[in-house]
């Protein structure tokens, strides 16, 4: 059995659907704060959304 507990870079693709997106790479692969801000920049939408996820839980 192996883990994903390594930090492996911040190559992340998204498919158009920044929610889900996130939420299918957070369940398998960690991600640090400088990945996700480039995440939504590139995905081009506010950090609002990041914070409603966390909200949400």
């Amino acid at each position: 059995m192996a883990y994903l507990i390594g930090y492996k870079g911040n190559a992340f693709a998204f498919t158009g659907n920044v929610e889900e997106d996130l939420l299918s790479i957070t369940a398998v692969h960690p991600m640090r704060r400088e990945a996700v801000s480039g995440f939504q920049e590139r995905a081009e939408v506010d950090w609002r959304v990041i914070e409603d996820l966390i909200a949400e839980g």
